[in-house]
């Protein structure tokens, strides 16, 4: 699906071709039926939070390149553990508990590196 900008420049039908091609595509593979009990919103959104913090420090250089690899291996990780979590369709309280205690420890140690450096 990559080509639809190269077969943009055939004409105005192969574009639009293409991008109902890939909207089919996409609607086939998109899922709807996610259990309540696999969603984990707020994770996601502490997730999303110490990754535009770590950007942020990144960018203006207040943590060190060395300091955001470590931290995005343990982002990674968290992430990881996520999606173990959510392989069986649900997450269970304990689970729940385990990742909201290792993205406290990840937000913990990014407000550390804040300070730091």
């Amino acid at each position: 699906m990559i080509g639809i900008g190269k077969r943009s420049k055939k004409g105005a039908s192969n574009t639009e071709t293409s991008i109902k091609a890939l909207d089919g595509a996409v609607q086939k593979l998109k899922k709807d039926d996610v259990k309540a009990e696999a969603l984990t919103p707020k994770l996601n959104k502490r997730q999303w939070l110490m990754n535009e913090v770590a950007f942020y420090g990144m960018d203006t250089g207040d943590i060190s390149k060395g300091r955001i690899s470590s931290l995005k291996r343990k982002l990674d990780s968290l992430s990881s553990k996520k999606k173990s979590a959510k392989s069986n369709g649900e997450v269970s309280d304990r689970e729940r508990e385990k990742l909201d205690e290792k993205a406290s420890d990840i937000w913990g140690d990014l407000v550390k590196l804040l300070r730091e450096d």
